[in-house]
Parts: structure tokens; sequence; C-alpha cells
């Protein structure tokens, strides 16, 4: 346990915990991370959500819109149709899997 200790103890001494950004209730990033979390709800009930897991969602698709320049409106629109369609819906259940999996689903989406 010590030796354990004192490796936590040095990364925060040295400045090496990187701080995670908070997203803020009303940007688009975590909009979209709730609206992906109420769709998920609406097709399972029991899914487990938390203010971590929103946070998370949130930085993804928040690197959707800035790295990859994706419009929010359009991420809506994908997350929309995943939670509708019968094989999607079942596969696309966190703001990862939307970022990674995002020019399949617009493919589809528009097919």
């Amino acid at each position: 346990m010590g030796k354990n200790s004192k490796k936590e103890e040095q990364k925060i001494c040295h400045g090496r915990v990187k701080e995670k950004k908070i997203f803020d209730s009303k940007s688009d990033p975590y909009l979209l991370a709730r609206f992906l979390e109420k769709s998920i709800a609406a097709n399972n009930p029991k899914f487990p959500r938390s203010e971590q897991q929103r946070q998370r969602w949130a930085r993804d698709f928040d690197l959707m819109i800035r790295r990859d320049k994706i419009d929010a409106d359009d991420i809506a629109e994908v997350i929309a149709w995943s939670q509708k369609d019968s094989f999607w819906k079942s596969n696309i259940l966190s703001g990862k899997k939307v970022r990674e999996k995002y020019q399949q689903l617009l493919m589809r989406m528009n097919s």
C-alpha cells in the first residue's frame, strides 16, 4: 500500500493529474449527452444514468463538434435515428460509440 500511495501522491504533487472539463448543462455537448441518455432510456427504462456518465459522453460530443467538425444538429439527428433502428438501438449506448460509428450511422440513415 505504501508504494502505491507514494506513486499517487507524486502524480498529484508533480501536476500529472489532468483536471477534466465540466460541461455546463446548457452546452451543446451536454445537451447531446442528455438527449442520448433519454433516447436510450425510452428503449430501456432501467438503463443506468448518472452525471458522471453525462459528463463523459459530453466530452465525446465535444470532440465530435470541435475536432471532427460535425454540427450538433447533425449529431442529434443521427442519435435519434440510431435509437429508432432495430439493430443500432442496442449497439449505440454511449457517446463514445456515437463518435466511433458516426459515419457508418450517417450512411445507413441516408440510404
